[in-house]
């Protein structure tokens, strides 16, 4: 009970601090915070995510960077099986590893991420993300628009990743349960799906409005939670499954209950995450090849690339 306070204390101070940063930074930047501050389109999609913790932005990405991007994902993962891993008995390992003890780790392990077991190895989602130019000079300026209007800061990536998740009959656990991520009062994740996503696909899912409960990493003293207490504290209608098209963007507060559902088709995503401070207060840094920061750095900015450093 006492760490929760801790945690409340420390969100709140780390909110305060950043909010005032921002209103510094504008009024340093008054022409360019004009703009986007009366961007109506942001503002619309900002006031429906501040009511429902979550909004579907429809076609917000070139449709062919997504078909590349998918096509290039699978050539990775049928050919070069060393650059994706996954998590066995809470053993980080390789999924080339996996086969070379002979296990089928489509069938034994719920998702793999595309990267490496080794952690100065960090750049290969934003490799990913500069290689196929996901994030064009509009649609970041959009996005930049819509992150800072709802943390009412300037946000920071914090980290990300490309995964795949299998279909099984692994039982549902970690992610596949709901939680909340507890790294922030208000914490954005963007979620792109690399093909259509239905029901079948194993869609995130999350309980609408559940952003706004009071003192709400309470939840902490217990870190998942299965449907029936979810449904049974909520209702049947608050449980959103967000479907979306392959070049929809997701944009989530996932302080907010939340999951990816069990899903029966195999499901490709890729997730981006902000935050005012690297996640859960840790100090850390992902180091970058030296290219890709660079093209990271054109495309968003110093202030957004606080946590990420280019490799010497």
């Amino acid at each position: 009970f006492l760490i929760m306070i801790v945690k409340h204390f420390l969100f709140f101070v780390s909110h305060v601090y950043f909010v005032f940063q921002k209103k510094i930074y504008l009024i340093k930047n008054k022409e360019n915070s004009d703009q986007f501050i009366n961007n109506n389109k942001s503002n619309e999609l900002v006031n429906e995510l501040n009511k429902n913790g979550y909004v579907v932005i429809k076609n917000f990405f070139d449709k062919d960077k997504i078909d590349n991007l998918y096509e290039y994902f699978y050539k990775q993962l049928n050919t070069n099986e060393e650059d994706f891993f996954a998590y066995l008995k809470k053993e980080k390992i390789s999924l080339n590893k996996l086969k070379e003890q002979n296990i089928n780790y489509r069938e034994k392990v719920n998702y793999a991420i595309y990267g490496s077991t080794k952690s100065e190895n960090d750049s290969y989602l934003f490799d990913i993300i500069t290689k196929f130019e996901l994030f064009d000079k509009y649609n970041t300026k959009l996005l930049k628009n819509i992150l800072s209007e709802y943390l009412n800061y300037l946000p920071k990536i914090t980290s990300g990743n490309l995964r795949i998740s299998f279909s099984n009959s692994v039982p549902a656990s970690d992610t596949q349960l709901f939680h909340r991520d507890a790294s922030g009062y208000k914490f954005l994740k963007c979620f792109v799906y690399l093909h259509d996503v239905n029901l079948e696909h194993g869609p995130l899912t999350y309980i609408r409005s559940s952003h706004k409960d009071e003192f709400k990493f309470k939840d902490d003293l217990k870190l998942r939670h299965d449907d029936n207490e979810i449904v049974k504290r909520y209702d049947k209608d608050s449980v959103k499954y967000l479907t979306a098209k392959k070049a929809d963007l997701i944009i989530a507060d996932t302080s907010g209950f939340h999951k990816g559902s069990k899903n029966i088709k195999e499901r490709v995503m890729l997730t981006l995450h902000f935050h005012a401070h690297s996640e859960v207060f840790r100090n850390k840094n992902y180091f970058l090849k030296a290219k890709t920061y660079q093209v990271m750095l054109k495309n968003w900015g110093k202030d957004y690339l606080k946590y990420l450093r280019p490799l010497i």
